[in-house]
């Protein structure tokens, strides 16, 4: 079944949710390249504290990420942090580029049906104040094979965060 990550996973957001709002959220943002170079910075410190919070309880000190490859599109699965549906059987999963325009259409999936690695948070807005609503993931397997590939939107609230090897 693997080892449950959900606590450590779910204080990593906490923690660079507050540091967000708290200290890089750009309140009326003119869209400027400082604004977001700033959002990039971010990106890099966020890692840290994945890093710290999360990869090193785990056992998992060993991965590491180029400082300019933290911020998605550059972003990688780690593909030993597996999502899963917590307390539901289906679930709504927001998926990327279905409609080829780049918008995010709902797909409804069981969670026997899909095989989801994280990615990172997300959130729609990217320099105001972020909730990180969302765990981005990569649809690694599904029974409907027009998601395989993509990436996903997983509330937060539905998220279950589990590794198959166990922690050291």
């Amino acid at each position: 079944m693997g080892t449950d990550v959900s606590q450590q996973i779910m204080g990593y957001r906490e923690c660079v949710r507050c540091l967000w709002n708290n200290s890089y959220a750009v309140p009326h943002p003119s869209y400027s390249c400082q604004e977001w170079d700033k959002r990039d910075r971010f990106a890099s410190i966020a890692w840290l504290l994945f890093y710290g919070q999360v990869l090193v309880p785990i056992g998992r000190e060993q991965v590491s990420r180029d400082p300019r490859e933290v911020a998605y599109p550059y972003l990688e699965p780690l593909d030993f942090i597996k999502v899963s549906f917590r307390g539901v059987d289906k679930a709504e999963l927001l998926v990327s580029g279905l409609a080829g325009n780049g918008q995010w259409k709902s797909v409804s999936v069981g969670s026997s049906d899909v095989d989801l690695t994280y990615l990172d948070f997300f959130d729609w807005s990217e320099l105001e104040s972020r909730d990180f609503q969302y765990v981005r993931v990569r649809i690694s397997e599904a029974a409907n094979p027009e998601i395989v590939g993509k990436d996903g939107l997983v509330d937060v609230d539905y998220a279950h965060f589990i590794i198959d090897e166990p922690v050291r």
